[in-house]
């Protein structure tokens, strides 16, 4: 966290699910600093999948995979009126899959 560690900058990381090795974890920023949530995650010990600068390296076989980091929700207030504007989305297939296929490993599957 080095020199961002006084400010609170995620308000909660909620284990959703958990696949194998890995938890879909929902993060709600407060400020868009960069590599804000991948640092943060890093530290608690729970890099985000994908992440070659915060990988850890005990899991060499997901470094490279493709950063599986995403917003499925984002609300900001209306240009013009000021209101709360609510912008919601699916998780991604590449999601999915990747959890599909740590429930798999996890259980033995080829």
């Amino acid at each position: 966290l080095g020199r961002w560690s006084h400010v609170k900058t995620i308000s909660s990381h909620l284990a959703r699910d958990r696949y194998g090795r890995v938890a879909l974890v929902q993060l709600h920023p407060h400020t868009g600093r960069t590599h804000q949530l991948r640092r943060h995650m890093a530290a608690l010990g729970h890099p985000i999948v994908g992440d070659d600068k915060y990988w850890a390296a005990e899991l060499p076989e997901m470094r490279g995979l493709g950063l599986l980091l995403c917003a499925t929700g984002l609300t900001l207030p209306h240009p013009s009126s000021r209101e709360a504007l609510c912008v919601r989305a699916p998780l991604p297939a590449a999601f999915l899959d990747f959890c599909g296929a740590e429930v798999r490993r996890a259980a033995g599957a080829p």
